[in-house]
C-alpha cells in the first residue's frame, strides 16, 4: 500500500489513462491516451489492462510542476499484476478474501483500516464482511484528502523442469514513478563535451 499526499485525485481505470489506437492518413498506426478522474472508492475498484498500458495516477490538486500541470504519482502494473483470479467469482474463500476480486483499490486513509483483508479474516465469520470491499461501500470522495492505493498482484506459476528440486526465481512487481514533478529529466544535468553555448554555460555553474 502506499499513501498519497494530501490533495490527491486518482486518474485513471477502465477507459481512461491507457492507449487506443485512432485512424491517422487510414493507417490505423496511431494512438491517444484517454483519461478519466476516479473520484469515489467504489469507481476506483480496477482491473489493469496491459494491451491498452493501463495505468493509474495520483495528482496534487494544489501543487504544480515547473510546466504549470498538477505533480503526482503514477503507478504502473509489471509482470504479474494483471492478473485475474485463479478460480470462480464464486468461490468460498472470496468471502475472507475479496480484495483479489480487483488490481486496485483506492480508499480514503483511515489510520484503523490496516489490511485488505480486515483485522482478522480467519477468524471472522464470512457474515461479517471486513477489508476493502467492506470498506469501499461507504463510496467516499477521493478529491483532496489523503488516500491509500491498495494495488493486488500475484503470479500464477506454471511449473518447468528447471524448477526443481529448487525454484530460481519468479519475477512479479510494479512501477512507482514520479509522474510530472519536473519540466524535464533531472537525469540531463552533465556537462557536454564541449562547453561553448549558453546551455553549457548553465550547467557549469551548477556543478
Amino acid at each position: 500500500e502506499g499513501r498519497g499526499e494530501a490533495g490527491g485525485e486518482v486518474r485513471g481505470g477502465e477507459g481512461t489513462d491507457e492507449e487506443r489506437y485512432v485512424r491517422c492518413h487510414g493507417r490505423w498506426n496511431a494512438f491517444e491516451i484517454q483519461e478519466r478522474v476516479l473520484r469515489s472508492e467504489r469507481v476506483a475498484a480496477r482491473d489493469g489492462e496491459p494491451r491498452v498500458s493501463r495505468h493509474w495516477i495520483v495528482q496534487s490538486t494544489s501543487s504544480r510542476n515547473p510546466t504549470g500541470g498538477p505533480t503526482g504519482w503514477r503507478l504502473e502494473p509489471g509482470a504479474g499484476s494483471a492478473i485475474g483470479i485463479a478460480c470462480d467469482h464464486a468461490a468460498p474463500f472470496l468471502d475472507r478474501a475479496a480484495f483479489l476480486r480487483h488490481n486496485l483499490w483506492v480508499s480514503r486513509y483511515v489510520s484503523s483500516e490496516r489490511y485488505p483483508g480486515g483485522d482478522f479474516p480467519n477468524q471472522r465469520p464470512p457474515s461479517r464482511p471486513d477489508g476493502l470491499p467492506a470498506w469501499t461501500k461507504r463510496d467516499a470522495p477521493l478529491d483532496g484528502v489523503d488516500l491509500v492505493l491498495w494495488h493486488v498482484f500475484g503470479v500464477t506459476h506454471a511449473v518447468r523442469p528447471e524448477d526443481a528440486p529448487v525454484m530460481p526465481c519468479e519475477r512479479v512487481g510494479f512501477h512507482l514513478k514520479p509522474h510530472a514533478f519536473f519540466g524535464s529529466s533531472p537525469c540531463v544535468d552533465v556537462p557536454c563535451d564541449q562547453c561553448n553555448g549558453p546551455r553549457c554555460a548553465g550547467l557549469q555553474s551548477r556543478l
